[in-house]
């Protein structure tokens, strides 16, 4: 593993929410036929995109003795923590809609967000930049909540992968 500092932190971030909003697009297609559904994953794929970019301004913004800040040993093991969870994520059926509910469920619930968090927090120093992001990515976690209340699990459950619409 690379030196851990706040700048690999958040390339490895940038590469995470990339590798979500990827699957979020490959679930809209997946579930085309059904055009609420597709919305709902494409919403979740441009927030990805959203956070993937402030993240990368961020790190435009920072000093390169900034972005050679050594992180600290709890942030090493959220880095650790974070791609168990994506490998885990990415070995997981998908058959129904629950399935994909579930896979994205464990992204959005895993140290992903927390880390993102704690970059956005450690290197933007005003509160007027970091409120709207954080609450951007509270509406994103909101969102998934309000998918799980209109689609309960009992549901998603009956709701298949379509046929034909294999891993892209």
């Amino acid at each position: 593993m690379e030196a851990q500092t706040l700048g690999y932190l958040i390339e490895q971030a940038v590469s995470w929410e990339v590798a979500a909003r990827g699957l979020y697009e490959s679930l809209a297609r997946r579930f085309g036929s059904r055009s609420e559904i597709a919305r709902f994953w494409l919403t979740m794929a441009a927030d990805e995109c959203t956070h993937a970019d402030e993240l990368r301004r961020l790190r435009d913004a920072l000093t390169p003795g900034e972005l050679a800040r050594q992180l600290a040993p709890e942030d090493s093991r959220r880095i650790l923590a974070v791609e168990e969870t994506l490998a885990q994520a990415a070995a997981m059926p998908l058959d129904t809609l629950d399935d994909a509910y579930e896979i994205a469920h464990a992204l959005e619930g895993s140290e992903v967000n927390s880390v993102f968090e704690i970059v956005m927090t450690d290197g933007l120093e005003s509160e007027a930049h970091r409120a709207p992001i954080l609450a951007q990515l509270s509406d994103h976690l909101r969102r998934l909540d309000a998918f799980s209340d209109a689609y309960p699990r009992s549901v998603r459950r009956t709701i298949l992968v379509p046929v034909g619409t294999g891993a892209d």
